[in-house]
């Protein structure tokens, strides 16, 4: 047993529409934690703008700075692409802001990892996407055109936890 642990922390980004799978990635984490963090010394902390201090400030940089103390970046996108994070900037939505950044530091700075996640769509909303979607199913194709990142896709809430629990262990 280990008296102290180093702190591996990782950013959950996602939009608004996947609830249920930030909940099942909090319980992955403290199932981890509880089974493995005495005897390996390691300890997950899952960050996401739900535990970002308020504080005045663009809020989407507030979140950042908390994305730049992670090691891992898992990002998870279904339908929704989410809300611009400012008046004008070049980011459409918070997670294409914490994706991005994400992407850039890893070229610069060498961390952090990356693992990405799509949640299957069903082919009823692929007749008519509307703009959020759309702006999904454009990030998909872009990431298969440009050969630089791997992502994964998952059916529902169990094999997104497997799939997790197997990307964290």
């Amino acid at each position: 047993m280990s008296d102290s642990r180093k702190i591996v922390r990782i950013f959950l980004g996602s939009p608004g529409d996947l609830s249920d799978e930030r909940l099942i990635a909090k319980s992955v984490v403290d199932e981890i934690n509880s089974l493995f963090a005495d005897s390996s010394g390691y300890h997950i902390e899952l960050v996401g703008w739900e535990e970002t201090v308020s504080s005045f400030g663009r809020p989407q940089a507030l979140i950042n700075q908390d994305l730049g103390r992670c090691e891992l970046f898992v990002g998870m996108i279904w339908k929704r692409w989410g809300t611009p994070p400012d008046k004008g900037g070049p980011y459409t939505s918070g997670f294409d802001e914490e994706l991005e950044t994400s992407i850039r530091n890893r070229k610069v700075k060498g961390k952090p990892s990356i693992s990405l996640f799509f949640k299957r769509i069903d082919p009823d909303s692929l007749r008519d996407p509307g703009e959020q979607l759309k702006r999904v199913l454009q990030l998909r194709e872009s990431i298969i055109t440009g050969k630089e990142l791997y992502f994964e896709e998952f059916d529902d809430i169990r094999d997104f936890e497997k799939k997790l629990r197997r990307c964290i262990v």
